[in-house]
């Protein structure tokens, strides 16, 4: 059984805002600790964090990065700095792994988190999932933009991830046109094979396709660079240039 079971109401309290880090510094005395300067918006503001993930990330992999933060907690002095709210991360059994958590898409620094009841009854009928292949190609573009975007803020992981998504997301609005459902999988040399790409569209999509992977299950991720999110990006764009004359 969960021990600490929180009420909705109690749990609406926390305010989740999104913040981007502007600086990094090393904190004396602490090999487990950085001083993070971020920026909450016009709202909240820029503020210092004190983060326990010295061990997990490097300085140049933290900055111009998107992250969320419980922004209403009560400050603390950590080492004698007042730290002035707690970022939000994913830590695996031991700690031997801890992974920011961050935007899926591209917001501003300052947007905040909402929380929703959902009914424990309700369901999802299939019927809800957008089957039409205009809607799949518009998402799919949205995606591409948003790759785009977070390669200007430097997030080249996400980055990658979002154009995978962009070219899943174009190549099931083939599918969807050419067999009147949708395949549930995000290998695109499969896609692509069933949709009867040529080889040059296969051979972009094998490229792409560890993205997912990658990007999604952090023990067995790899640093992304700027230049492996310009590729998958470029990589996109021709898949989805050939999807537009063939949809």
């Amino acid at each position: 059984m969960i021990e600490g079971i929180v009420e909705f109401k109690d749990w609406q309290k926390i305010d989740l805002r999104v913040a981007q880090i502007l600086e990094v510094k090393d904190i004396e005395g602490a090999d487990k600790l950085y001083k993070l300067s971020v920026d909450l918006g016009k709202e909240l503001g820029k503020r210092i964090i004190c983060a326990g993930i010295k061990e997990y990330y490097a300085k140049e992999e933290l900055k111009g990065k998107k992250i969320i933060v419980f922004s209403n907690l009560t400050p603390r002095k950590i080492k004698g700095i007042e730290s002035q709210g707690m970022l939000l991360a994913a830590v695996s059994e031991g700690e031997k792994k801890v992974v920011l958590i961050k935007p899926k898409s591209e917001v501003s620094a300052g947007e905040k988190i909402e929380f929703k009841e959902i009914s424990k009854s309700y369901k999802f009928p299939l019927s809800s999932l957008p089957m039409e292949e205009n809607e799949w190609m518009n998402k799919s573009k949205k995606d591409l933009q948003a790759a785009k975007n977070s390669l200007k803020s430097k997030d080249y992981e996400w980055s990658c991830f979002q154009s995978q998504q962009s070219s899943e997301k174009a190549l099931k609005a083939v599918y969807i046109k050419k067999y009147k459902s949708l395949l549930k999988v995000h290998d695109l040399v499969l896609l692509a094979k069933k949709v009867g790409a040529p080889k040059k569209i296969i051979e972009y999509c094998s490229q792409i396709t560890p993205s997912y992977v990658d990007t999604r299950y952090p023990d067995i991720s790899k640093i992304y660079t700027e230049t492996d999110a310009k590729n998958t990006i470029e990589l996109t764009e021709k898949i989805l240039r050939w999807i537009e004359k063939n949809l």
